[in-house]
């Protein structure tokens, strides 16, 4: 089972009426920190979290590949999200494929895992194409 938030940093059980500036700090168990798109996975839980989209592992890919889905290119959803007209080997773009997906950046078939080749895709804005990781 996926966990979902956990709450730090409560008021104490005395009642406390202090003022504070935060009663709580939530962090989000249910990615993994220091995750990036294009990262090897077997559950979404291995994968890093990003704006609007959903957070998933494409299992069927080789070795698990961590995707967003449904990424708002307006937005820049992608984790490393660059910007754009900017490029970042290994940051996560929108791409159309064929739905809105954040797949690793390339230049070349070498920023690829094994398995995995770079090729264009279109941009998720419709500003021409992005060259990202997908299985061969």
């Amino acid at each position: 089972m996926r966990m979902g938030l956990v709450l730090l940093g409560l008021l104490g059980a005395c009642g406390s009426h202090e003022s504070h500036t935060s009663d709580a700090m939530a962090i989000d168990l249910s990615v993994t920190a220091g995750a990036r798109v294009g990262d090897p996975c077997t559950a979404t839980t291995a994968c890093p979290k990003a704006g609007s989209g959903v957070t998933a592992c494409r299992d069927g890919w080789p070795g698990g590949y961590c995707v967003v889905d449904g990424c708002t290119a307006l937005n820049h959803d992608c984790p490393d999200d660059p910007g754009m007209g900017k490029f970042a080997v290994g940051g996560g773009k929108c791409v159309i494929a064929p739905t809105p997906t954040c797949l690793k950046m390339c230049n070349a078939a070498s920023d690829c895992r094994s398995g995995y080749d770079c090729v264009e895709k279109p941009d998720g804005m419709g500003h021409g194409s992005v060259k990202v990781c997908v299985p061969r």
